[in-house]
């Protein structure tokens, strides 16, 4: 602004300069939140915005809200190695998994309840009579913006977690991704105030 004040020997076109250059940096800053130095990290989700919700989101670590210790299940087993599952197990979901170890579903405890109370049925109901499909799968390499996302739309409360052969390696649930989100809100407030 000052160098053109003294290129054209006046500062008649100061004002008119200054009104420019404020209505051209908010409509840039509008359409353009990030600098030019910022916006790669910032699409990468690498450095902190202002939204807190983001900034905590990113974080949080997917390897470390993966939760691997969930029993599989092969398809072609029947009720009864399920039960024996379910009792050596304190989880209420499982995995299903064909013979060459790729994911095919899920069963959860409680479609199962109304077979437990009746023993003779253990042989004959197949695991592949009772597995479903989990409402969205999760890729081991995404990241947690993505699973909330996959929860949001779903409703869920477990999603499971697949490699790139399409195999079985956990399950995130949402409520353990809240609990953390609330240990580093609370350990963090202070900023966010």
């Amino acid at each position: 602004i000052f160098l053109i004040a003294e290129i054209t020997n006046g500062y008649e076109l100061f004002i008119p300069l200054m009104l420019v250059s404020a209505i051209a940096f908010f409509f840039v800053k509008h359409y353009e939140p990030y600098s030019m130095e910022t916006k790669k990290l910032a699409l990468e989700r690498q450095i902190f915005t202002q939204q807190k919700e983001k900034n905590i989101l990113t974080s949080i670590s997917f390897t470390e809200m993966l939760q691997d210790s969930y029993s599989t299940i092969p398809i072609d087993k029947n009720l009864g190695d399920l039960v024996e599952v379910i009792k050596q197990s304190n989880k209420n979901i499982f995995a299903v998994a064909d013979q060459r170890g790729k994911f095919v579903g899920i069963i959860e405890l409680h479609d199962v309840k109304q077979h437990l109370f009746n023993p003779a049925n253990f042989s004959k109901i197949l695991v592949r009579s009772l597995v479903k499909k989990p409402a969205a799968v999760l890729q081991e390499d995404q990241d947690m913006h993505a699973a909330m996302d996959k929860f949001d739309i779903t409703h869920s409360w477990y999603l499971p977690v697949l490699n790139k052969e399409k195999e079985f390696v956990g399950f995130i649930s949402q409520t353990r991704v809240f609990n953390k989100y609330r240990e580093i809100l609370s350990a963090e407030k202070d900023l966010y105030e």
